[in-house]
């Protein structure tokens, strides 16, 4: 979410305000050791799937590598942006991957390694999202899961376990497990 009391800026309200609602690109920390390279490689599958971005660049300096690119910012709290968005695109990471399906929407993740690559399949498995993995030009396969999730299918698993989980009480059940089992 950010850092306490974050805010969506106005200059981020007014992207979002501005047209259809964006994939949100967030790759969390991931951004440091990815960079403009992932990114840029996300901002042309989006264009050939024909859908708008929001792009998290985690830093001025990233964020300056993505000159030319539309709806690039620095920052924006997930909290107050999932909502407005119709699908993420990350790298996998715990916290994105919790948080864009608490959100119910769909999502592809592009892992770089271990924790991320057992969520990108979970994510799959369940039906609401796609993972890709490989080094080259993917583009095109990008692409490809963002046409997938934009299914209503898929779209309306994604909403469906977000209300599950919001419904769950997963405090109370892991303390009725640990009460039953000690």
């Amino acid at each position: 979410p950010g850092p306490s009391g974050s805010t969506l800026s106005e200059e981020v309200a007014a992207y979002l305000d501005r047209g259809e609602p964006p994939v949100l690109v967030a790759f969390g920390t991931s951004t440091a050791t990815i960079a403009g390279p992932r990114l840029r490689e996300v901002a042309r599958a989006l264009d050939c799937a024909g859908l708008r971005g929001l792009f998290l660049a985690g830093t001025a300096a990233t964020a300056a590598e993505l000159h030319g690119i539309d709806g690039v910012f620095e920052f924006a709290p997930l909290a107050q942006v999932l909502p407005r968005c119709v699908g993420v695109v990350h790298q996998g990471g715990h916290g994105t991957t919790a948080a864009t399906l608490q959100a119910g929407l769909p999502a592809v993740a592009l892992p770089m390694g271990f924790d991320q690559i057992v969520h990108g399949r979970r994510i799959t498995e369940l039906g609401v999202g796609r993972m890709v993995r490989g080094k080259g030009d993917r583009v095109s396969a990008i692409a490809d899961a963002l046409n997938a999730i934009s299914d209503p299918a898929v779209r309306a698993a994604a909403r469906d376990f977000g209300r599950r989980l919001v419904e769950e009480d997963g405090i109370g059940n892991a303390a009725d497990l640990v009460e039953r089992y000690c």
